[in-house]
């Protein structure tokens, strides 16, 4: 009766006896709702594919890659898989009829030149080989092992242009170079390839050794991540209100920042040299036929600050991006790159013998150990983080690269590294072309690679 007198605790008492009965989703926004439901699916989804991986795969490893683009799963191949010697198949002897044949132009004590890439079909006695005409024995430093993984790699990539390059560091021999195309006689040598982002990596080492550059020093911009144009190139103290760190932006390849270090440490006629430095309008000494990587920079403020953040006229080759993962992970030392290791006569004669040979010291080597050490953002918190974090036993250096281009046309997807981070025994570069968008991550093809080289 006292309810009865008093209706608005009786409204109240109503309202929390129906609140208690409702469905516990009932009270939750629609979105919320949404995404529980999608988490139940994906996580459902997962089980099944678990369960089917388990029972079909069960006797071959395999890493499973979804590619945007692609309906189907992408399965490459596991680091740790048996390789078959498809692409590289031993042989008996340097006369077996089955090792491939090259041509080489004249050879000296201290120069060869072969006239066309091989193929690196054969090897003897565990190292890549071929013989020419002349019968002459030709060694090449290619890893038989890596290389035939690269290839078994390429086959399972659904992109139509792909390219890939393994270099010892500390002495420029390439480990492995493979690479195809739908349009490009050789990508692996192709030039036209935009430098895109991995330009960051030259722009710190110049800022650094020229500017006094602080790596961990806050450098304030605005607008997006990525976004660069007439009106976010330069500095603004009243508007710029987010920052982030020299160290930070290279690995989160942040454009708005390093339009602002290029133009406060740097300016053109600097950062043409740092190029020519790095290799760049330079022929680099391959053995083979390799077209020379082109840098332009232009006087314009707004131009050279997008050129400073990877979006001007530069291009290079992926035999070049592994070169200069490799100067920075060799105490800023630009390496001749090298894929003839020897060369023997048919009645046992040493003609040709490969040694080391420093083409320029592209940065000081206290400049070169800090930015590897930056370069580690992008595998800890930058744009490859997904891809190395957690996943790889020993600390790699790395820079990512997107860009669209027109030779080929499509998004070019860069990713250069080196590991391990105290003594680098191996540098890669891999770039991925397709037509509309990435549908290959190229820092995953970078993984797998490390992986299958340094065990």
């Amino acid at each position: 009766m006292r309810l009865l007198r008093r209706p608005s605790l009786l409204f109240t008492a109503l309202f929390l006896v129906l609140l208690i009965n409702l469905p516990t989703h009932a009270a939750q926004p629609e979105n919320m709702r949404k995404k529980k439901s999608t988490v139940a699916k994906s996580s459902s989804a997962k089980k099944k594919t678990t369960s089917k991986k388990q029972g079909s795969y069960s006797k071959v490893k395999t890493t499973k890659t979804r590619y945007k683009g692609t309906r189907n799963t992408v399965v490459l191949p596991s680091p740790q898989i048996k390789l078959t010697h498809e692409f590289v198949k031993p042989v008996t002897s340097p006369t077996d009829h089955n090792i491939e044949r090259v041509e080489l132009t004249k050879i000296s004590s201290d120069h060869a030149m072969l006239i066309k890439a091989p193929e690196f079909s054969s090897s003897y006695r565990g190292r890549v080989a071929a013989t020419t005409k002349n019968n002459d024995f030709v060694q090449f430093t290619i890893d038989p092992d890596l290389q035939e993984y690269a290839k078994q790699i390429l086959t399972k990539v659904p992109a139509p242009h792909v390219a890939l390059v393994a270099m010892e560091p500390k002495t420029g021999r390439i480990l492995a170079i493979a690479g195809k195309s739908a349009t490009l006689k050789d990508s692996t040598m192709h030039a036209g390839f935009p430098a895109a982002s991995l330009i960051k990596v030259i722009t710190s080492a110049a800022a650094i050794e020229h500017g006094g550059a602080q790596p961990d020093a806050e450098v304030y911009f605005r607008g997006g991540t990525y976004e660069l144009g007439p009106n976010n190139y330069n500095p603004n103290p009243r508007t710029d209100k987010r920052s982030m760190t020299m160290t930070e932006a290279l690995g989160k390849s942040c454009n708005p920042v390093f339009s602002r270090v290029g133009l406060k440490y740097l300016n053109p006629a600097l950062f043409r040299a740092e190029t020519a430095q790095f290799g760049f309008n330079t022929d680099l000494g391959l053995q083979m036929p390799l077209q020379t990587s082109s840098a332009h920079v232009p006087n314009d403020d707004y131009e050279f600050g997008r050129t400073a953040a990877g979006f001007g006229d530069i291009y290079i080759s992926p035999v070049h991006a592994a070169l200069i993962a490799s100067a920075i992970a060799n105490q800023g030392r630009l390496l001749q790159p090298s894929i003839i290791d020897q060369i023997i006569s048919e009645n046992g004669d040493i003609r040709y013998q490969a040694e080391p040979q420093v083409l320029k010291q592209a940065t000081p080597p206290a400049v070169a150990r800090t930015v590897l050490q930056m370069m580690t953002a992008t595998t800890t918190i930058g744009t490859s983080r997904r891809e190395f974090l957690g996943k790889v036993p020993w600390d790699v250096a790395g820079k990512t690269g997107t860009l669209k281009g027109d030779n080929p046309q499509g998004l070019n997807n860069w990713f250069i590294g080196a590991a391990p981070l105290d003594n680098p025994r191996i540098s890669v570069a891999v770039v991925v072309i397709n037509p509309n968008q990435v549908s290959s991550k190229a820092s995953h093809l970078g993984r797998l690679i490390l992986e299958r080289y340094l065990g």
